[in-house]
């Protein structure tokens, strides 16, 4: 929390995270998250017209996306997405 307070904040930070807020306001996104033991790993499942999988280490932070060193592994066809979706 302390690293995350320090960021700098600008009007583009600031913008992304309430089109962040918005999109979950609009109950679009389910959030989950697993409490039972540390698990690092992040899974995002998109879907609708752009459908795809997105398998790594990111956190949706700005530093997670522009700035950190993490891998990540993306798969956008059937039939994982349908099995991932079930």
């Amino acid at each position: 929390k302390n690293k995350r307070n320090q960021l700098t904040f600008t009007k583009e930070t600031y913008n992304s995270l309430k089109n962040l807020v918005k999109l979950l306001s609009v109950k679009k996104i389910e959030c989950r998250r697993y409490e039972e033991n540390f698990l690092h790993a992040k899974a995002y499942l998109f879907r609708g017209n752009e459908r795809g999988l997105i398998s790594g280490s990111s956190n949706l932070t700005y530093a997670g996306m522009e700035r950190n060193l993490e891998l990540n592994l993306g798969h956008y066809e059937d039939p994982l997405l349908e099995e991932v979706e079930k």
